[in-house]
């Protein structure tokens, strides 16, 4: 094509300059550090919590389970998925509600070959008004979207069981672990009146054949009241061990390692990171690392903040704040960022999403990043287990 004017000459090296560049979301997103934030409804109107994400290996897409409510009291439980590393989601779809008058919250997710399981947390309407009962239901999808089965009950030995927040963690092909807690209140047939005073135990249920069947493990105790350990985070590390974070009342989360697949657990210590009263995540990422979220401070739910292990959890990377209190107290009452899950894909990028409310207001933040953004600061802080 001959190009006889100098003006149209250069347009055309213009444009096929930019043509030809590489685009943040091509070359340049591998290696430059890069953090996106947004706050999907997925196709809802009503009020979002309780967040927990899984992936699905063969192909990469991510599973986001959480609770739904139109109510005062969280009433069902949705699901939607992505596959697109977390840049669109499907409309979510109910997965759950109620079988009685009561609440459910707190779902997880485990895929396996079965299809996509959710758990979620039922706890029926107590004539006292006590935190006397709670069940553990799930309901399984072959394609996590269509054909939910009847929600059943897992039995357990306790009367009110919780903390069921993060995806299971597999052992082998056929073993698989799932940190949650119990009251002892309840089991004592003392029941709290307020979730404020409850005195936990964390620890793991087990199965060893792929979820179908689950029976209690080795429990975490931490004599810290109320709460003592609650809602554990856990990831397998490359020795076969199991290393957990327990959310506590205190200003720091205990810490606690398993040598013995969740059966016993070494004396719980205070982490070297705040964490108040909140839950962190833990995620084992596709180069090797242990990716942590969590709540960095002693009287809040914010920051939330993410860094990176790269010793199995011994030493951890500066920690970097995904989201932080956007205002004054007056202007936005109540805040809290808290409840993160996340997952990765095979590209790099990393999928988070929490749970953010304001006031009487609860919806789900999600943030997209790549390693080389949570990596860019060295070690601060040893592990205290």
């Amino acid at each position: 094509m001959e190009l006889k004017s100098p003006v149209k000459a250069l347009k055309f090296l213009l444009l096929a300059h930019v043509l030809a560049a590489p685009t943040l979301s091509d070359a340049q997103k591998l290696s430059t550090p890069w953090l996106e934030i947004s706050h999907p409804t997925f196709g809802l109107q009503g009020n979002l919590a309780f967040p927990s994400v899984s992936q699905r290996a063969d192909d990469d897409t991510i599973f986001c389970a959480f609770a739904f409510k139109h109510s005062p009291r969280w009433e069902s439980i949705y699901i939607t998925s992505t596959h697109d590393e977390g840049k669109s989601w499907s409309d979510a779809r109910p997965v759950m509600g109620c079988p009685a008058p009561g609440y459910i919250a707190d779902p997880n997710i485990l895929i396996s070959s079965a299809g996509v399981t959710v758990f979620a947390t039922f706890v029926p309407k107590d004539p006292a008004g006590r935190f006397a009962r709670s069940q553990f239901l799930r309901s399984t999808s072959i394609d996590g979207a269509t054909g939910w089965s009847t929600p059943t009950a897992i039995e357990l030995p306790h009367k009110y069981v919780s903390g069921k927040i993060q995806p299971p963690v597999w052992i082998d092909r056929s073993t698989v672990v799932m940190g949650y807690s119990y009251d002892l209140l309840a089991d004592r047939g003392t029941p709290a009146t307020r979730e404020s005073v409850m005195y936990s135990r964390a620890g793991v249920l087990i199965s060893h054949d792929a979820g179908q069947n689950w029976k209690p493990a080795g429990d975490v105790f931490v004599n810290i009241l109320p709460t003592g350990a609650d809602e554990p985070a856990l990831v397998k590390l490359l020795d076969g061990d199991l290393y957990m974070v327990a959310r506590t009342s205190a200003t720091h989360p205990y810490e606690t390692r398993s040598h013995d697949a969740g059966a016993t657990w070494q004396e719980p210590r205070p982490s070297a990171f705040n964490a108040y009263n909140s839950p962190t995540a833990l995620l084992r990422l596709h180069d090797g690392g242990v990716l942590r979220v969590w709540d960095n401070s002693d009287s809040h739910r914010y920051p939330l903040v993410a860094a990176v292990s790269t010793d199995e959890c011994r030493k951890w990377s500066k920690p970097r704040t995904i989201v932080n209190f956007p205002g004054t107290a007056k202007s936005v009452p109540s805040f809290s960022a808290c409840y993160p899950s996340v997952a990765d894909t095979s590209d790099g990028t990393i999928v988070m999403l929490w749970w953010e409310k304001s006031g009487p207001t609860s919806r789900l933040g999600l943030a997209r990043f790549n390693h080389q953004w949570v990596q860019s600061s060295g070690n601060l802080a040893e592990s205290r287990n």
